[in-house]
């Protein structure tokens, strides 16, 4: 019956491709099944449990807890009692389990030797902390358990213990051949485990006498001669590895399996170190990983070159970039940062007065000559990082305006008339047009005239009531003089920014 069910499987293959349109074979994905853990945590260094060939006091152990008879298994808050020892009250302890093999089973020849000639296994129960004395009976309380703890557990000081960092990830060579460095086996897996994978823990045979400490990193490897030495797998080299079609097909023996490629099986990393031994975690594994498989000290990684620091960018504009004196310009920054750093912006300038704010500035030319005027704009990361750009104003001296002169006459009084009105009104318009110009008002008199000095500047004072009072000039704008007979009139230059007034 097996054999037709293949036969009906087969052609319905067959038939399927037959419907297959013809064309390129699809390319498949290479892909690597693996299997990868994150950093180590507590649990993963306090419950690693350990091989010691140090000698771990037995007189101290748990005896019994609360729920005694009913109970033998105690975790997390619950109380056990310790004999062997007396301890102050807040006492941090470690429990342990002196460890055996009920089945005895080896998972490669020569398992127990290899495991006594570094020591005896311990498995990590957890940390209690003492309440209380009682006779000769201490009372903790479980604060971490790895395992539930029983009677006869072993009970011993508490140390803390050092959680290594993660390595980054680099590419992982499967054919890696041998560096010369620290070479070492599997000898056990925690709780006796044969077969491991990532997140997995077990001990090898290397420790702190040969270099070993904590947060190195060991390559897992096997070569092909491995298998012809167990008697369950050399048993596939006996059967024949070429087809019948074949003429001359070469034959290469089992002897030579140890000439093939090295096969790397993963990484694995100590997270915990005795004279002789050390326990590793398995951080990264292609396949499983067997009790007995060799282990290869790594190089250490090299560090990650510092990341590059770009500067941000600027580039920087005035409107206008021409002016005159005593005129304003608005410089503008445009600045980013390409790693989106926030940026802080600074103006400086050759000459005037420059205030910025944020992205923007102003540049006051007063009090400045004619000539360019350079500004430069800085952007500043939170780094200290910066760039500058220039820009430049190109600063004018206005030409000369001509000053322009009225003359309003009076008939031997100081009263302004009609006609002087006429022309006084002119004045005033002339000075709302330009409210940047001024007026100068002189007042004359004519020969033989009494008291012409006073004459004079009774009709200068007259004009320029007339232009405040009645036209709304500011007096300010407007200065008041006396000639010297010019005759009896008054003389008003309007005088544009820039230009020179009567001297």
């Amino acid at each position: 019956m097996k054999k037709l069910a293949l036969v009906v499987v087969m052609l319905a293959a067959v038939a399927l491709v037959a419907q297959q349109p013809a064309g390129p074979a699809p390319q498949m994905a290479a892909t690597n099944l693996t299997q990868r853990v994150a950093a180590p945590t507590m649990s993963d260094v306090y419950c690693a449990g350990f091989i010691t060939n140090q000698i771990v006091p037995e007189t101290n152990h748990v005896v019994a807890g609360w729920s005694t008879p009913h109970q033998t298994k105690y975790a997390d808050r619950e109380y056990i009692y310790i004999q062997g020892g007396s301890y102050p009250e807040g006492t941090n302890l470690w429990v342990v389990r002196h460890l055996r093999d009920p089945n005895r089973y080896q998972a490669f020849p020569g398992q127990r030797t290899a495991i006594s000639s570094v020591g005896e296994p311990y498995a990590d129960m957890g940390r209690v902390k003492v309440v209380g004395t009682r006779n000769n009976t201490t009372i903790a309380q479980v604060e971490f358990a790895c395992d539930t703890m029983s009677p006869g557990d072993l009970v011993m000081s508490y140390s803390e213990r050092a959680i290594p960092e993660y390595h980054r990830e680099v590419p992982f060579d499967r054919f890696a051949p041998p560096n010369g460095k620290l070479t070492g086996r599997i000898i056990m897996g925690r709780d006796f485990d044969v077969i491991m994978g990532a997140g997995r823990k077990g001990y090898i045979n290397l420790g702190a006498d040969q270099g070993v400490k904590v947060g190195d990193y060991f390559r897992m490897v096997r070569d092909y001669k491995v298998s012809s030495m167990d008697p369950v797998d050399a048993l596939s080299y006996k059967a024949t590895t070429t087809e019948d079609t074949q003429k001359n097909p070469p034959v290469f023996p089992s002897s030579r399996a140890g000439e093939l490629p090295r096969r790397s099986l993963g990484e694995a990393i100590v997270i915990g170190v005795t004279p002789k031994s050390s326990a590793v975690l398995v951080t990264y594994s292609l396949e499983d990983v067997l009790v007995g498989d060799g282990v290869e000290m790594m190089d250490p990684i090299p560090p990650l070159p510092p990341p590059v620091e770009n500067p941000p960018t600027i580039a920087c504009s005035a409107d206008p970039a021409t002016v005159r004196v005593g005129e304003s310009s608005r410089i503008t920054s445009e600045a980013s940062s390409p790693d989106n750093r926030p940026l802080a912006y600074s103006f400086a300038a050759s000459a005037g007065n420059i205030a910025g704010e944020n992205s923007t500035a102003t540049l006051d030319t007063r009090g400045t000559g004619a000539g360019p005027i350079s500004v430069r704009c800085t952007a500043t990361d939170d780094r200290n990082l910066s760039a500058s750009a220039m820009t430049s104003v190109n600063v004018e001296v206005p030409q000369v305006a001509e000053s322009r002169m009225s003359e309003c006459g009076f008939n031997r009084t100081a009263r302004v008339d009609n006609k002087c009105k006429a022309i006084l009104d002119d004045v005033a318009l002339q000075l709302q047009r330009d409210p940047d110009a001024k007026a100068v008002v002189i007042g004359q008199s004519g020969p033989g005239e009494a008291r012409g000095d006073r004459l004079a500047a009774q009709r200068a004072a007259n004009a320029k009531t007339y232009l405040t009072r009645d036209k709304g000039v500011d007096g300010r704008r407007i200065e008041v003089r006396t000639g010297t007979g010019g005759g009896p009139k008054v003389d008003v230059w309007v005088i544009p920014p820039g230009a020179t007034g009567p001297q």
